[in-house]
Parts: structure tokens; sequence; C-alpha cells
């Protein structure tokens, strides 16, 4: 009797252990998930005040999935006197939300250079189609200066035979190529034109890279000829601007 008496004891003891330990399971579990919510929380808070500061609007809330970004300020100033401007939204940038003709889009004056990946970073998740709109110098002599051209392949002037569809929804057969900057040599564009490169930018390769897997456009105006009238000679440009919102 005393041993049935002390293992039924020792399985009282284990059952409440086991309890017990449900019950400290449980708690942990429960914190574990609080503590995620949490993280997530903040995580969207911190991602909507990046957005605010730098766009001047909540990415994820605006309503909108077509984004056209830009850092050539008579572009943008003039789709602004062409369309019809809903919202205007002041951050770090300048946005607004605009009906042109054959859509409404958020669009964005950025400055130069590579910002535009930190707007791109943050409407990754809500675009549905990203468009960039800006200059370019062209290789190609059937493409004079002021002609818009929406090239179908991109590459990158590391390896510049690696060719990547940019754009999928023309048959162009254009590349354009991201260069580190406007002060180049003859030879470097010489080198470029013989391995089937049309035009030259500094943004197109990041567009590609950061939004892999989204429709992606680019839609230049050429500013400049690099091997026959570059940049530092005056080009004046007449921008057709029917042009370039047919091709949006």
């Amino acid at each position: 009797m005393e041993k049935i008496s002390q293992s039924t004891g020792i399985s009282s003891q284990r059952i409440l252990f086991q309890r017990q330990q449900t019950s400290i399971d449980s708690n942990m579990n429960s914190v574990s998930a609080s503590q995620r919510h949490n993280h997530c929380h903040n995580k969207q808070e911190k991602r909507k005040k990046m957005s605010e500061t730098i766009l001047g609007f909540d990415a994820n809330s605006i309503g909108a999935s077509s984004f056209i970004v830009t850092n050539i300020k008579p572009l943008f100033d003039a789709l602004i006197a062409a369309g019809s401007v809903k919202q205007d939204y002041w951050g770090f940038y300048h946005s607004v939300y605009i009906h042109l003709k054959g859509g409404s889009f958020v669009m964005t004056l950025l400055t130069p250079g590579n910002v535009i990946i930190d707007v791109l970073k943050l409407i990754a998740n809500i675009a549905t189609d990203v468009t960039l709109l800006g200059l370019c110098g062209s290789l190609n002599p059937n493409y004079p200066v002021a002609t818009i051209v929406v090239p179908q392949f991109v590459t990158n002037s590391n390896d510049p035979m690696q060719k990547t569809v940019l754009n999928q929804n023309c048959n162009t057969g254009l590349c354009v190529c991201q260069v580190d900057g406007l002060v180049q040599t003859d030879n470097f564009y010489k080198q470029l034109e013989k391995v089937g490169v049309d035009f030259v930018d500094m943004e197109s390769f990041f567009l590609k890279e950061q939004l892999p897997k989204m429709s992606l456009k680019t839609i230049s105006v050429v500013s400049d000829m690099p091997l026959i009238s570059p940049f530092y000679k005056f080009n004046p440009i007449n921008i057709d601007i029917e042009a370039i919102i047919s091709s949006l």
C-alpha cells in the first residue's frame, strides 16, 4: 500500500507539473504573439512615417497603384499643365495625384541622383506599374535630340552585353544602359554602341533592380547625343508632351 501511495503521489505531481508547464507554454506563446504583433505594428508605423516624410503621403493607404517618377521638372510641370490634379502632396519631394488621358497616376518629382531607390522601396508593396520619365543620351543616330523613346531592354555599364527586358509591353528592340555619370570618354560610348546599346541614362537599371517583377516602363526624351552633340553643347528641346502621355 505504501508503494502504491508513493506511486500515486508521484503521478499526481507529474500531472500538476505538466499542467503548470502547459500554462507556462501557453503564456509564452501569448507573449510571443503579442511581441510579433507589436513588432509588425511598429514596422508599419515606421514605414508610414518614412513614406509621409519622403513622399508626403502614406504609400499603403493612398489607394493608387500606377506611379510616375521623374527628376525632370519641366516634364513634371508639363504633365500637370496637361492633366487634372486631384491632390497635392508635399514631403521631401512634391507628388501629385493626377488624371491624364488614359488613366490616373501618382507622380513624384525627384531630385537628380539615385534617390529614386528610396521612392521605389516605399511604393514597392502597392504599385502595380511604375513609369520612369526622364532624359537620355542617344547613341543611335536614328533617334536625334527631342525624340521620345521607350526602350524594351535595360543593361548597365558594368556588363552591357547582359540585357534584361525592362518593358514587357513593347517590342521596339531598343536598349538603354545605365551609366555612372555624364562625364565619359568617346571610347566608352563607342564600346556601348558596338554591343547594341541605343541610349544611356542614370536611373533605368535601378528601376529594374528594385522592382524586378513589376510592370515597368521608361519613357525618355533624347536630350543629347554623346558622340555627335554632347550634353555640354546647347541642345534646344521642344517636348512633345502628347507623345509622352500616349506612351504611358
